[in-house]
């Protein structure tokens, strides 16, 4: 990774300028008598033309017609990290995932921080800790939506994917609690009715691997001296609280509190690889990344067709910190306050109309002392040591407008036809843009839809780039347009085929620039072919099979040369399914297989005259190599204790196979020989869960 795409990480992802997108996709799952399940979940859908991955217990209204959506008992107890429901976003189809401990995923040819994420209608500060999960726990996910391009309007400032969290309600019964007990983390839950119309959860998990681990850890950096030496291995904490009150009938209201915190501190030697190639980089490396989130949401929905009602607001405190060795150190804080308000209602028999307003106001603080080349992801040679420090300490303030509306007509059982506008503004760049999102689905046969979608996205840029000091405030939004085709069909059994194709054309991606030090004339594109088969395989069997076949670019006016994007990935695979052994046992198992990811290759190093004794590396073209392919499996068993009133224990075995998974190589001093840096080995993790 170079200097600007490490800066555009920390800083675009911590300081959430990169903006999550907005609106609701207004779900309501209602549960349903067991016998009632297949044919009204089954009818409900085929007559909306929506996709829903599993339908088994629960129902869904007026959701967009291209999106893939989790419930919670196909998520639970999956294998990968300590039952994390949202480590299943990884394995879905068009999503690519470069390195074990990257908490962020890349779809379909756009960058992590191109991505939007949000729980419970507002969005979230970040949504996965460094390499160990979400920052929701597991328990109370109910599911989530997952939007990899074609969305509707309601989905705003973002040009990649949408991840949609759902989080459950408070037990209305009795007063309940949950301690879990890995080796990985710990947490508490405890939930129940304060009223006949009051309730609240409250959950807090943290982190102590790095305790368990510190021995082999010390032992490690004394035996390697030549390599970073981890002073901290990532940690985190997180919290969450919900109090829910009923208000009326179909109405009721949330207040919402949560957090994170993340961390790690890793030292450069003079010897390592990053030093060699860019010397000032020795020294102590410190990342740290929190957020503490506020918000209140009034929902109104009732059965039916009826018009429903979501009005939320939020405040979002952001603080992100580094130190680059000797490169510089970073201090960022972002208050976000939000307002927003989202309304679907039936306009006559067959047109539903929804429209929303977003209002945010963005005050950022930041405190920037660091060396930076001015480099983005189209620049091969990118040293920090080469730059002079830059200097950018001050505060300013983003405001920005979104607004959309949408119609979704339905003349008959088998066509839909929706489309929509989506406003966004702001008063920094001072741009507006006014974007058309539209689609058709067409149900041909009963338990059959095609849909076709199109529709314009737009993105502020990350902030480093924009900034008057570090960057360039004369830059323009960054810009993409998404078509889609998709097929699905449900078989009568409940599977899901389905099989989409889609093209995704970026423009305005930020290139650097003698003068301006950045412009806006990089341009990407992405297409590919997907499949994805879900449902339950007999009485005991749940899981899906997803394949994705895609080629994505990046081209460079400037230069003249196309390359391949950092996160292409050209065959992804993966086969996730969970077996009920019996009642109480069960056993699931995640493999997962993708093509290497591009790499920039150093042919080899040449004497550096203004250091004597040093080399400088002399590269291969931009992503013009590939890392080897990645296969990896997890197996997961879980056994509740009746004997034990309800105690459940687990076991988790990490890259069962301990395939040498390769992130990237080690140089020698003067680049001649290279040797591979491996991603996590076999590893495996006990624990325990008891609710009482």
């Amino acid at each position: 990774m170079n200097g600007a795409l490490r800066l555009t990480l920390m800083l675009s992802v911590a300081a959430g300028l990169v903006e999550p997108a907005w609106g609701e996709n207004e779900n309501t799952v209602d549960d349903l008598r067991e016998d009632e399940i297949e044919d009204a979940s089954i009818a409900e859908l085929e007559r909306d033309g929506l996709e829903e991955v599993l339908i088994v217990g629960t129902r869904i209204r007026h959701q967009d017609p291209v999106g893939i959506h989790m419930d919670s008992e196909t998520l639970k107890g999956l294998p990968g990290v300590n039952d994390d429901p949202l480590a299943a976003v990884a394995t879905l189809p068009g999503v690519a995932v470069n390195n074990d401990f990257e908490g962020g995923t890349a779809i379909r040819g756009t960058r992590p921080v191109d991505n939007a994420y949000r729980v419970d209608f507002l969005d979230v500060g970040y949504l996965f800790h460094f390499g160990t999960g979400s920052v929701v726990d597991g328990d109370l996910v109910q599911g989530f939506t997952f939007h990899a391009a074609g969305y509707g309007p309601r989905y705003q400032n973002v040009i990649g994917g949408v991840v949609d969290v759902m989080t459950r309600d408070p037990s209305k019964d009795d007063v309940r609690g949950m301690v879990d007990v890995n080796l990985v983390h710990g947490g508490l839950l405890f939930e129940g009715p304060l009223a006949e119309d009051k309730r609240a959860y409250f959950s807090a998990r943290a982190s102590y691997y790095d305790l368990v681990l510190k021995p082999f850890i010390d032992g490690q950096n004394q035996d390697e001296m030549d390599d970073i030496d981890v002073i901290q291995l990532p940690r985190f904490w997180d919290y969450r609280s919900r109090y829910q009150i009923d208000v009326g009938k179909w109405s009721r209201i949330d207040v919402l509190f949560d957090g994170a915190m993340d961390e790690v501190e890793l030292l450069y030697h003079d010897e390592t690889t990053e030093t060699l190639q860019d010397p000032v980089l020795a020294g102590a490396h410190r990342f740290g990344l929190k957020y503490h989130r506020q918000g209140f949401v009034y929902s109104r929905e009732p059965p039916g067709d009826g018009w429903t009602m979501r009005l939320g607001t939020s405040r979002n405190d952001n603080g992100f910190s580094a130190r680059l060795g000797g490169a510089g150190d970073v201090e960022t804080r972002v208050t976000d306050n939000t307002f927003r308000l989202e309304v679907q209602a039936p306009t006559s028999g067959s047109h539903r109309l929804g429209w929303g307003l977003t209002l945010s106001l963005s005050d950022i603080d930041y405190d920037v002392l660091l060396r930076d080349a001015g480099c983005t992801e189209f620049e091969v040679v990118c040293r920090f040591s080469d730059a002079n420090p830059i200097m950018a300490a001050d505060q300013l303030s983003i405001r920005r407008v979104n607004a959309f509306v949408e119609d979704t007509w339905s003349p008959n059982d088998s066509l839909s036809v929706f489309a929509g506008l989506a406003y966004g503004g702001d008063d920094y760049l001072e741009e507006t843009r006014i974007e058309p999102r539209a689609g058709v689905v067409w149900r041909p046969f009963p338990r059959s839809s095609l849909t076709v979608s199109a529709g314009g996205h737009h993105q502020l840029p990350a902030f480093e780039y924009i900034e008057r000091e570090l960057g360039n405030p004369d830059l323009t939004y960054l810009t993409a347009s998404h078509y889609v085709v998709s097929f699905r069909h449900r078989f009568v059994n409940g599977w899901l085929l389905r099989v989409e194709s889609y093209l995704k054309e970026s423009r305005n991606l930020v290139t650097a620039d003698e003068i301006l030090r950045y412009d806006n004339r990089g341009t990407g594109t992405a297409k590919g072919l997907e499949f994805l088969v879900q449902g339950h395989f007999g009485p005991r069997w749940i899981g899906w099979f997803a394949l994705s076949y895609a080629e994505s670019v990046r081209h460079d006016p400037d230069t003249g040369r196309t390359f391949d994007f950092e996160y292409d990935q050209p065959l992804i695979a993966s086969l996730v399914g969970k077996l009920m052994l019996r009642e109480g046992l069960s056993i699931s198992g995640k493999a997962w297989f993708h093509s290497g990811p591009p790499h920039t290759r150093v042919l080899g190093g040449e004497r550096d005259a203004a250091n004597p004794g040093a080399y400088l590396p002399i590269y291969g073209e931009i992503n013009g190599e590939r890392l080897p392919s990645y296969f990896r499996f997890d197996i997961r068993v879980d056994w509740t204790m009746t004997r034990w009133r309800g105690l459940k224990v687990y076991a988790e075995v990490l890259n069962a196979t301990n395939r040498r998974n390769v992130s990237d190589y080690e140089y020698a001093e003067d680049y001649s020989t290279r040797r591979a840096v491996t991603q996590i080995p076999w590893f495996i993790s006990l624990g325990f869960r008891k609710h009482w």
